[in-house]
């Protein structure tokens, strides 16, 4: 059962797992809670050099963030960490500080706290918190391990410093009773995240696409257009904004536009299957040649920037251009790496198969200028040599649907 005083923390813990902004006001409850000036929670690989997420409270942002870097190289020596508790060699274990069934319930994720751990010279003495804990003021330490697996490890923990009184058995007990909704908070809140870096991905898959998208609603309001999408409505070549809703320049193809996103957007309200439809714009002055529309039902709205359109009947307008060529992926690889575009046209050079001789002649630059951009590209990239570049640049492609 929760003590009385412990019941209000559960609310605002699922609050924050929901709306990840409300972590720091939980922690502060914490804090307050286990009389605690500072707290905090996070998750991670396990023994990875990324954090999943980690909020703090009771240390300024600035301190924290020269703390991180040697938390994470440091970690494999924190006597406090419940994975080197494990270890023969630990002192808990070498010391008989606590009885070997509390040490292993404590590796398998029991509540703990510092004093069972560890004796005082070897705390003050280790490496990890002269350099870690020290610096943030942390000397007494409650923690509890929620999630411990190959995929995700997750705790919450608050401290004390060295002028304050120690932990209670007491302390570890309520800790572990909340730790339960905690493990509940974190695994909500890391799909909450997940659900975010998939429509965010899908969102910049889709602006990213040299292939020209909009997003119309029923009455023809513009909801989204991609990049190309708005190069090609601020030319006004086949299609043009009417404020804000979405009109053909000639008035047949307007017409013949206004009854295909009716058609698409009153598909999806009835959920039958509509495969869209073709609309033939008219043929470019210049003798090019002509652009077509295409007009099919969206059924996937996670990619929905804002909240008021999921569920919303849209229609997707894909406005294909026969001239799209390497000018297009070079935008795609300036967008997609953060090149220059000078770098983006070395990059699509070496991707046709170009030597630094051929690419220099093409662009009538100096061979040494091609050299330093490839090494800017190897950096952009997170590659070391040309096969890997060119690999590199291929997979981006393919996982945008070979649209670039």
């Amino acid at each position: 059962m929760f003590a009385a005083d412990d019941l209000d923390l559960i609310g605002p813990l699922y609050d924050a797992a929901i709306d990840g902004t409300r972590w720091p006001d939980w922690l502060a409850r914490l804090a307050e809670h286990f009389e605690a000036p500072m707290a905090q929670i996070g998750a991670r690989v396990p023994r990875g050099p990324l954090l999943g997420f980690f909020h703090v409270h009771g240390v300024d942002e600035a301190t924290l963030a020269k703390s991180l870097p040697r938390y994470l190289e440091l970690s494999s020596e924190d006597l406090l960490e419940p994975a080197n508790v494990a270890r023969g060699d630990h002192p808990a274990r070498l010391k008989h500080l606590s009885d070997p069934a509390r040490l292993e319930a404590i590796v398998h994720g029991a509540a703990f706290r510092s004093d069972e751990l560890v004796q005082h010279d070897d705390f003050v003495h280790s490496r990890f918190h002269q350099e870690v804990r020290a610096p943030l003021g942390m000397f007494y330490h409650l923690g509890k391990y929620v999630i411990r697996d190959s995929r995700v490890e997750a705790c919450f923990n608050c401290s004390r410093g060295a002028e304050a009184e120690p932990f209670s058995r007491l302390d570890c007990e309520r800790f572990d009773r909340l730790g339960v909704h905690v493990r509940r908070a974190v695994l909500v809140h890391q799909r909450m995240l997940a659900l975010d870096f998939e429509r965010r991905a899908g969102l910049q898959a889709l602006e990213t696409l040299s292939q020209a998208l909009a997003l119309v609603a029923p009455d023809r309001r513009l909801v989204f257009a991609n990049a190309a999408a708005r190069h090609h409505l601020e030319s006004d070549r086949v299609l043009r904004l009417d404020g804000d809703r979405l009109r053909g320049v000639a008035h047949s193809l307007d017409s013949e536009l206004g009854a295909a996103i009716e058609r698409a957007t009153e598909a999806v309200v009835a959920g039958r299957s509509e495969a869209g439809q073709w609309l033939h714009a008219t043929q470019d002055c210049d003798g090019d040649s002509a652009l077509t529309a295409f007009v099919t039902p969206l059924w996937n709205t996670l990619i929905a920037e804002r909240p008021e359109l999921v569920g919303r009947p849209l229609a997707a307008v894909f406005l294909d251009d026969p001239r799209r060529d390497a000018r297009a992926r070079v935008r795609q690889w300036e967008r997609l790496f953060g090149l220059t575009p000078a770098q983006a046209r070395v990059l699509e050079a070496a991707r046709s198969g170009d030597d630094i001789e051929t690419i220099a002649a093409a662009l009538g630059i100096k061979r040494d200028t091609v050299r330093s951009h490839f090494k800017a590209l190897y950096r952009a990239t997170g590659t070391a040599s040309r096969a890997a570049l060119i690999r590199a640049a291929y997979v981006a492609e393919s996982a945008l649907g070979g649209l670039v």
